[in-house]
């Protein structure tokens, strides 16, 4: 088709990588054809500069106006082994497991999903946060909190912007399931690499 509003049937989710300069158009559409979730893998946003920060306001407005979610922008996605959902780049997934993984870096995600395959180490989740414009860490750990298929969640960190909710979230779900966080970028050497 050649955009999304030339889909006659329902869209679950759209997985948006295009130049950023196309995403306010695309999710606008998604929000008039009712798409509930856009997945935003382009990159361009907040994380390159101030033209890139008025881009990510101006696709977070129009989701808002549509009230449609968003996760990303700059994110690899998601994968969901269990239902057989990759709507990532990386030609593999995870087997079928017990473990959430959740991260702010997409590198950091393929390694983890390519050393888990000889490993023979099955994931429940493997999920890609980005910018967080919308949707952050801690709603994706609410996520995998209530996920029936996961029994551990581990989170790679390189940045949390709401403290409070995320001790509240994830107080909330230690009682269940153990929460493992690992703190990337707390140097100023980590905090380059990380960005």
């Amino acid at each position: 088709y050649p955009s999304l509003s030339d889909i006659p049937e329902t869209v679950d989710v759209a997985v948006v990588a295009i130049p950023a300069s196309g995403v306010p158009q695309v999710v606008k559409e998604a929000g008039e054809k009712k798409v509930p979730l856009v997945i935003i893998i382009s990159s361009g946003f907040r994380e390159a500069g101030d033209s890139g920060r008025l881009l990510e306001k101006e696709v977070l407005a129009i989701a808002r106006q549509y009230g449609v979610r968003i996760m990303g922008p700059n994110c690899l996605g998601l994968m969901l082994p269990h239902q057989g959902i990759n709507t990532t780049f990386d030609p593999v997934s995870p087997k079928p497991g017990k473990i959430a993984f959740i991260s702010q870096s997409g590198a950091i995600i393929t390694t983890i999903v390519d050393w888990s395959l000889p490993e023979e180490i099955g994931l429940s989740a493997v999920i890609s946060v980005g910018n967080q414009a919308d949707l952050s860490i801690e709603d994706f750990v609410q996520f995998a909190g209530n996920d029936p298929d996961t029994k551990a969640i581990i989170l790679y960190v390189e940045q949390i912007r709401y403290g409070r909710r995320f001790m509240e979230t994830v107080s909330r779900i230690t009682p269940q399931k153990p929460v493992v966080a690992i703190k990337a970028g707390a140097s100023a050497i980590g905090q380059k690499a990380a960005s």
